[in-house]
């Protein structure tokens, strides 16, 4: 190779439209991302199999992620990666209620506003913002970033706390400032491994806030806490699984809770044995749903992991 240049070939700063361009004594190559919708239309003809209703609950309603809740899976979480296409792709597909949200948050507020807006006029139901990653700023940086973003948009939006991803979280009291001060400001997605942070934000945001838990394996507790839901990634293998654990606790089978818990939990150390979404790529890969390919700086599942994971679905009976 005697050069390599990357071009945005639309000039909005979307990873899927970005055009990687290697120049060789044989010529000129043209790499092109693309995204791969057959797990999504797998996945949605899953749910429509199962007829289970689509419906808003309240005032709120990377690849799709379910978010069971107590009426069942109404919303749909999807990477902020070709926007245009996804939620194109997902409202003409899926008849769901609740609403398609995407992932809009970015360690730039401006830009974060930018892919808001955008999501929008797409035709976004919602969008799911994390918490600016690597730069870490304080709490009154949190505000200041998350107020920008619901000043630019009339869309819900769902707060993400993934302190392992980002490095700092969201206090629930600077939750309870954005949720009082924004309408638009429904939820948290809560993704720090800490029940203990589940009975916090309940207690500082109130009984409204829509507390989802953003661990799989920790959504049992976190239900029993006061979270109403989950944004899932093993969702996207096992729906079925997800809602009925939902459903179960909500209808107070607790024994048939814990029974779905004990393989949830299992599913979710597979899923996350390295970094996601490589795993859950590759057990979807492994059910003929997809191909395994991440982008670089991951790097295809190892094979001892890929090992455990087919392990793992195959106990499942996945």
């Amino acid at each position: 190779i005697s050069s390599v240049q990357t071009v945005d070939r639309d000039g909005d700063g979307d990873p899927d439209s970005l055009d990687t361009r290697r120049e060789t004594s044989a010529g000129l190559f043209i790499e092109r991302a693309v995204v791969d919708y057959r797990p999504i239309e797998s996945l949605r003809l899953r749910l429509g199999q199962m007829r289970i209703p689509f419906t808003i609950q309240n005032q709120s309603p990377n690849f799709a992620l379910m978010f069971p809740d107590r009426s069942g899976p109404n919303q749909f979480f999807l990477s902020g990666t070709d926007l245009g296409g996804l939620v194109t792709y997902e409202h003409e597909r899926f008849q769901v209620s609740g609403g398609i949200y995407n992932g809009t948050g970015s360690n730039d507020t401006a830009k974060a506003v930018k892919w808001t807006r955008r999501a929008e006029e797409l035709g976004a139901d919602g969008c799911l913002v994390v918490t600016p990653y690597y730069n870490k700023p304080t709490q009154q940086g949190l505000v200041s970033y998350f107020s920008e973003i619901a000043e630019s948009t009339r869309l819900p939006i769902v707060l993400y706390s993934v302190p392992g991803r980002c490095g700092m979280e969201i206090a629930p009291e600077t939750a309870a400032i954005l949720y009082d001060k924004f309408p638009n400001i429904v939820g948290i997605k809560e993704a720090g491994g800490n029940v203990d942070r589940v009975t916090r934000i309940r207690a500082t945001c109130g009984p409204e806030f829509l507390i989802q838990s953003g661990d799989d394996g920790l959504t049992l507790p976190f239900l029993a806490a006061g979270a109403i839901g989950v944004i899932s990634v093993v969702s996207n293998i096992a729906p079925e699984l997800m809602i009925g654990l939902v459903r179960a606790w909500d209808e107070g089978r607790n024994e048939d809770a814990r029974s779905i818990h004990a393989r949830v939990f299992e599913l979710a150390a597979a899923m996350f044995i390295e970094s996601s979404p490589v795993p859950v790529k590759k057990a979807l890969s492994l059910a003929g749903r997809m191909e395994p390919t991440v982008r670089s700086p991951l790097v295809p599942i190892s094979d001892a992991s890929a090992k455990y994971v087919e392990d793992v679905l195959a106990l499942q009976r996945l």
